[in-house]
């Protein structure tokens, strides 16, 4: 079957854009973050974009937390409830997927609080690795955040070899950092560097010594802040 994979879309962050070279039709993007609100910072501009360019934008709200979105004229909110267990909800996103078809883009609250009804790592993992590769299929992109630190490292491995991106979000010492930790089927020689966040830039951490420190800060993970 012929696929538009491969072609660019814009995530609404232009630094972002040109760190991994634009995202495309089938990307899943899991931000890794500390906070709600860091993940809320990278998901908003992408739904403004999303809105702007004409796109089907879903936003599937699942969890507790605050919604990600202000009210926004053209999102598609569905609310799904997991607590009836991992097979029904996982059914159901599937079943939303099929009916929306191709190149909807999606926004999905953070997946770590499928933890607080379903209290399984593993039903966790099993979740995006059902999910992820369906919306690739559609030609989507997907938005998925993920808490630091709250589940082991042997979840985050399966989530991070089943996703196309996977970003670290952190804090270390006052400064907002970005960490790609995979970006598939694309590359550049500075494109897995730590980037510092600066406004309306990023820029990457080219001291040797220092981004070795920054990239372990990412990999040892930050607990969540209070209220997150």
């Amino acid at each position: 079957m012929m696929t538009d994979q491969g072609k660019f879309v814009s995530s609404g962050l232009h630094p972002f854009d040109e760190v991994v070279h634009g995202l495309r039709l089938g990307d899943n993007v899991v931000w890794q973050v500390d906070t709600l609100e860091m993940y809320r910072a990278m998901a908003a501009p992408f739904a403004a974009q999303a809105l702007q360019d004409g796109r089907s934008l879903v936003y599937v709200r699942f969890a507790p937390h605050p919604p990600l979105l202000p009210p926004l004229v053209g999102i598609e909110t569905v609310v799904l409830d997991p607590s009836p267990g991992f097979d029904f909800f996982t059914a159901n996103v599937q079943h939303l997927a099929a009916a929306r078809g191709r190149q909807v883009f999606y926004i999905f609250d953070n997946l770590s609080d499928l933890l607080t009804s379903w209290g399984d790592h593993a039903q966790l993992s099993g979740f995006f690795q059902i999910v992820c590769p369906a919306l690739f299929e559609l030609d989507t992109v997907a938005y998925f955040g993920l808490t630091s630190g709250r589940q082991p490292d042997s979840v985050v491995a399966r989530i991070r070899d089943t996703t196309q991106l996977l970003l670290d979000v952190f804090q270390q010492e006052g400064q907002l950092f970005v960490n790609p930790v995979k970006v598939w089927g694309r590359y550049a020689p500075q494109m897995f560097t730590p980037h510092l966040i600066d406004g309306d830039r990023w820029l990457p951490v080219l001291a040797a010594g220092t981004a070795a420190a920054v990239a372990a800060a990412a990999r040892a993970g930050h607990p969540p802040a209070p209220g997150s």
